[in-house]
């Protein structure tokens, strides 16, 4: 969580408390996050993790060097979760939830689940492009060296990638099943009309709830800029805050 995106880590979590969800921590990248968070989310919230810089601390765009600044941060602090032996179900923050679906993937039987991120696709389709913004990893040995691949690659990238640290995941992922080394019951992906991208929920809503769809998490991704996200997450019925968190925040 950055200081910009405060409000919608208010949101995030209420949607997770009215899902009957309290086993969640808030992981902040700045100062006044930590700050705010520590006294709105005390029993929830993690002091700055050792070995994370500070991200940047107001609202940023897709795509842009300050964005990806905090997305390289993921693979970190999950390994540091996993190698605790945690079983984790990472979520960024502009994603709500509207059922409560850690009880339903904690009783699969896989190590590993991600949703897709291409609109239009089809569960049977295979993707190219999943989501580091939603996964669910067991503390496996083989997780761990999925996520410190992943970090290594976005600390030696020299590309400047538009899709930054997804991308790196992506391609590691698929390289990791090439070698077989995650077989079909170690993995799985979410089913897809469960887990709409904002492209789909959000654009093309009309024609996407035609089908009978039983969706479980709303992302408001493909919408640029944080007013965009806000503004379609209101129209929706998916902006609930608590009132925890002061409406102005000085950030810097």
């Amino acid at each position: 969580v950055t200081c910009g995106y405060l409000d919608f880590a208010d949101n995030f979590v209420q949607s997770l408390e009215r899902n009957g969800v309290t086993n969640y921590l808030l992981v902040p990248l700045d100062e006044k996050s930590l700050q705010v968070l520590g006294m709105a989310y005390p029993d929830h919230t993690l002091p700055m993790m050792p070995g994370i810089a500070s991200a940047p601390s107001e609202a940023s765009f897709w795509a842009k060097k300050d964005f990806k600044t905090i997305t390289a941060t993921r693979p970190e602090f999950l390994i540091s979760f996993l190698t605790k032996g945690y079983t984790v179900m990472y979520n960024d923050i502009d994603r709500v939830w509207l059922q409560n679906v850690w009880t339903e993937f904690d009783r699969m039987n896989f190590t590993l689940i991600l949703v897709d991120d291409v609109p239009g696709l089809t569960n049977k389709t295979e993707s190219n492009n999943y989501s580091t913004s939603l996964m669910y990893l067991e503390p496996t040995d083989r997780n761990i060296q999925l996520l410190r691949e992943w970090r290594n690659a976005i600390l030696e990238d020299s590309e400047d990638r538009l899709a930054g640290d997804q991308g790196y995941f992506n391609d590691i992922f698929r390289h990791q099943k090439n070698l077989k080394k995650f077989a079909p019951h170690d993995w799985t992906k979410a089913y897809t009309g469960d887990f709409p991208t904002g492209n789909d929920y959000f654009w093309d809503y009309n024609n996407y709830s035609q089908h009978d769809h039983n969706i479980q998490v709303v992302h408001a991704n493909y919408l640029v800029g944080k007013q965009n996200k806000r503004k379609r997450l209101l129209e929706m019925g998916h902006w609930n805050l608590s009132g925890k968190i002061p409406a102005v925040v000085t950030c810097g």
